[in-house]
């Protein structure tokens, strides 16, 4: 068998193994409603939250809409999954921002979305810090999505989030 048969048969091998995995990326296109019975640490003024994604190749875009103590928001968004650091303006339901920066990727086994961000805001104090880390699974059957968040609020606190999404 020559050399270039040998070489020929390794990739197609390689190809074969990894096609599973590169095409295991989960879309995440559709509307979204939050159960709040399922999700953990949602705050208690927000009485609804439809997020709408729309997702092509490596572009994830979001469209939150809210219902924050009888007021409607609407908060755009948009990921990046190639795992580069971006720079990006973190927009807050209150109506503040902050600047800061952004990295998205799959996971290693290719079912998960993982985000790390960090940005700064002002505040009455002074400077603060939001870190978080995110990580958005879809469910076998494709009908719910969770986004498991730690947030950090530098120095004053660190809260777990769970928020569980049901497909309209």
């Amino acid at each position: 068998m020559s050399r270039q048969s040998i070489t020929a048969g390794l990739f197609a091998v390689l190809v074969f193994v990894a096609s599973p995995v590169l095409a295991a990326r989960p879309n995440l296109t559709g509307k979204w409603s939050l159960d709040k019975s399922k999700s953990q640490g949602v705050a208690p003024v927000i009485s609804e939250q439809i997020m709408t994604i729309t997702q092509a190749e490596e572009q994830i875009n979001v469209e939150n809409n809210l219902v924050i103590n009888q007021v409607k928001q609407t908060i755009s968004d948009s990921y990046t999954p190639n795992g580069q650091e971006v720079e990006f303006t973190w927009k807050r339901p209150n109506g503040s921002e902050g600047a800061g920066k952004r990295t998205a990727k799959w996971s290693a086994d290719g079912k998960a979305m993982e985000v790390t961000q960090e940005a700064l805001f002002d505040s009455p104090p002074g400077p603060v810090t939001w870190q978080s880390q995110q990580k958005w699974t879809l469910s076998d059957d494709g009908k719910t999505l969770t986004v498991e968040t730690t947030l950090n609020i530098l120095p004053f606190t660190t809260l777990p989030l769970k928020s569980v999404f049901v497909k309209q």
